[in-house]
This record gives structure tokens, sequence and C-alpha cells, in this order.
């Protein structure tokens, strides 16, 4: 008897490309890998954030920051 594939089933069932193995076979494959991969990500993407947060902020806050105002800040030199 030959066996009837559902049809939910039937995409599954398909090759994975050659991309998709590679990135499972180096990152995803064993334990040690994946939460190697995890926390990689998460460090990186954590700086990026952050550069990229306080680089909208200082736009955002332009000529209100202290780094553009210190030079127009007169030292009172009252002594």
């Amino acid at each position: 008897a030959m066996s009837v594939i559902p049809m939910w089933k039937q995409g599954r069932l398909t090759k994975e490309s050659g991309a998709s193995k590679m990135i499972y076979d180096l990152f995803l494959k064993r334990n040690s890998s994946y939460v190697a991969t995890i926390f990689t990500i998460a460090v990186v993407g954590g700086i990026a954030f952050d550069k990229i947060m306080d680089s909208a902020w200082a736009m955002h806050n332009k000529g209100k920051l202290w780094a553009d105002v210190k030079d127009k800040v007169g030292t009172a030199d009252d002594d």
C-alpha cells in the first residue's frame, strides 16, 4: 500500500538548502556552540543598540549637551 502524505506535511519534507545546513552545523547543532552564538549575538546587539541610542540622543539634544555648551559658558573667576 502506498502511503499518502498529508497536505500539511508536504512542504516540510523538502530538502534544506546548503546555507541553512551550514548555519545549523556551525552554530546550532551542539549546545555549547548554540549558547556561544546566543551570547555573542546578545553582547554585539547590546553594544550596537547602545551606540545607536547614544547617537540618537545626541542628535535630538544637539545644542543642549555639555559638550556643545562648555565653550560658551564663561568661567567665573571672582576670587
